[in-house]
């Protein structure tokens, strides 16, 4: 994470989803992928970041970034997405921690 952070921080509008969102907001499921909202992934940034699958980390999405009402706030100096976001993204993958997950995200950060 902090290499996506060292690549982007300076220079992009983006923000953390998924699960490793929900880990850094509930410290509960982070998941095998990373998946990111940026506004745009300029070459130099890509190159930076050495865009190679990692076996520690798993794969990385990234998904574009349609609004600023996606970015809901920093946590560990990380931007994470609005709960809405991160609670479909964990839906989406589907397999039962990422639903366990997406559960506890509903039920602490969405008036559902």
């Amino acid at each position: 994470m902090s290499h996506l952070r060292n690549a982007l921080d300076e220079r992009e509008h983006w923000a953390v989803t998924g699960g490793q969102a929900a880990f850094l907001i509930d410290r509960f499921y982070a998941g095998d992928m990373t998946t990111a909202l940026v506004a745009t992934l300029p070459r130099d940034v890509r190159h930076a970041l050495r865009l190679v699958p990692d076996r520690r980390d798993g794969p990385i999405i990234f998904l574009r970034l349609f609004s600023d009402l996606c970015v809901w706030k920093a946590m560990d100096g990380v931007p994470v997405a609005h709960p809405w976001l991160i609670y479909t993204e964990l839906l989406y993958q589907g397999d039962a921690r990422a639903l366990e997950a997406a559960e506890l995200s509903r039920e602490k950060h969405l008036n559902v």
